[in-house]
């Protein structure tokens, strides 16, 4: 439940802001001029080797259609291009989306945080360590 006399971002603001925030690196597909997906990356520790991800964004249009695997899949291989070997990510037990993304891509729940989120859901945090 949103705090009186404030509203959700849109997706579009969101992305906004991620582009205007030095903190974040933000990563999208065009199609037809359109971004239809986005996903972001922060760096959150002290360690070089170590990223966050999220949030992740995919357009109602293009959802089912592997955008997001497609997105983070590029991810993996351009922060390894960079040196980076350790992904963490969180979302929660509702997002069967994002779930499916990170278990098919090797990332693995390293902690699970039971009825946290307003609606009752559980975090999932996901790590993913590469070579």
């Amino acid at each position: 439940m949103a705090s009186k006399g404030k509203r959700h971002l849109s997706s579009r603001e969101l992305f906004e802001k991620f582009m205007s925030d030095e903190q974040f690196e933000v990563f999208g597909c065009v199609v037809d001029g359109q971004t239809v997906s986005y996903i972001s990356i922060l760096s959150y520790t002290n360690k070089d080797d170590t990223r966050a991800v999220g949030p992740m964004y995919v357009s109602d249009s293009a959802r089912g259609c592997g955008v997001g695997k497609y997105q983070v899949q590029e991810l993996i291989t351009h922060m390894g291009q960079r040196g980076v070997t350790t992904l963490y990510t969180k979302t929660w037990s509702g997002n069967y989306g994002s779930r499916a993304i990170f278990d098919a891509l090797d990332f693995m729940v390293i902690n699970t945080i039971k009825g946290d989120r307003v609606n009752g859901d559980d975090t999932i945090e996901y790590e993913r360590i590469g070579k």
